[in-house]
């Protein structure tokens, strides 16, 4: 099946979803969905709040920096976060301990089983700072890097959806983190 083919099928049953729920209600099993969910929640926002909190123009940007990095990266998720990570930590090893939830989520993530752990940041979303780096470094080290050797790489991207630099990368790939996370999803 061509990726133009995923996507009419995955907007078929986005189209499903639109007439029955409200998108902050959305079960996202994707990333496609995850798109568009994220796009149709800051659209309520934008119809319903007129002239008082957050500007339209800043939820529009928001919604176009998902979008150029979901081009980038089309396997990147926006939602489900703790779920996704609970089964990469039970199918990467079977003698999982219990699953720790981070008091962090990140703006996007990807997991792999053999290139680690993808966390993106996006700048003028949701600013990096030294506590929010520390929750992710411990919450990796609770869950995944005491058993085993498990990569992490910590991506920030600009407002405009670009690549800025790495926060973090704990890997032993010499290669750029685009370049890994790259290959991890054609390998994916």
């Amino acid at each position: 099946m061509t990726i133009k083919q995923t996507y009419e099928k995955q907007l078929k049953t986005l189209v499903r979803k639109r007439k029955t729920k409200n998108p902050r209600d959305w079960k996202t099993i994707n990333s496609f969905e995850d798109v568009q969910k994220f796009e149709e929640v800051r659209m309520i926002n934008v119809s319903k709040k007129r002239g008082r909190g957050v500007k339209n123009e800043t939820l529009i940007k928001q919604i176009n920096q998902v979008k150029a990095i979901h081009k980038k990266f089309p396997l990147v998720r926006f939602y489900d976060f703790h779920k996704q990570a609970q089964i990469y930590q039970e199918n990467l090893f079977e003698e999982s301990a219990d699953y720790e939830r981070c008091r962090r989520t990140p703006d996007g993530y990807y997991f792999d089983q053999t290139s680690g752990i993808f966390l993106i940041e996006i700048e003028n979303y949701s600013r990096v700072t030294d506590v929010r780096l520390e929750d992710y470094i411990s919450w990796w080290a609770d869950n995944f890097d005491w058993i085993e050797y498990v990569p992490i790489i910590i991506m920030e991207f600009n407002r405009f959806g670009a690549f800025q630099r790495n926060i973090i990368k704990e890997t032993y790939d010499k290669r750029s983190s685009i370049k890994i996370l790259k290959e991890a999803m054609k390998n994916g």
